[in-house]
Formats: C-alpha cells, structure tokens, sequence
C-alpha cells in the first residue's frame, strides 16, 4: 500500500470519527493475532493480499498489504469488536467508494 493512501485512509477515518476506535481494535491483541495468522495464511496459498507478512505495526500492515481497498478488511476480526460487524462493514464501503473518486 503506498505512503500516500496510509495518510488517506488515516485522514479518511479521522474525518468519519472512526480512527480511535480502529487503531484500539488494530493494536489490540486479538486484532494482531488474527491479522497475523491472515497474512499467513494468504501468504501460504499463494494469494497477493499481502507481499510479506507484516510485523504488529500499522506501518508494516500498510506496507506489506498490497491494495488500499483491503487495508479494513485483514486489520481485525470486525465481529469481535465492540462496534461489531456492520459498524466496520458501512466503513470498508466509504472506504472503497472514497477510493474509486
């Protein structure tokens, strides 16, 4: 993911009021188990989701993730959260339309 959408998408979830409560969920530990055992996974079936697997920072998340639609989708497990599912899902949409202007 290029430096350039990291600021976008860390504006873009300022902007929406969701950043706090995406970088609690990112950096909890949950949030990194599974986001690991993700990249893992894909890297193991040969998927280009991820071009290595990241260390626990959101910096190494960013730049191992090959595309900025997918930076919502592999960050945690949305269900999981306090927010839940669809709070997570109305916001990886935005993000993908915000994407497409």
């Amino acid at each position: 993911m290029e430096k350039d959408s990291v600021k976008q998408f860390t504006r873009f979830l300022k902007d929406d009021g969701s950043y706090t409560a995406f970088i609690n969920n990112f950096k909890s530990y949950e949030g990194t188990e599974i986001r690991l055992s993700w990249a893992k996974g894909e890297i193991e079936n040969g998927f280009c989701t991820f071009n290595n697997i990241p260390d626990r920072t959101f910096k190494s998340y960013c730049k191992e993730l090959s595309q900025a639609t997918d930076v919502l989708n592999y960050a945690f497990a949305w269900a999981d959260t306090l927010e839940g599912f669809n709070f997570w899902q109305g916001i990886a949409s935005r993000w993908k339309e915000k994407l497409k202007d």
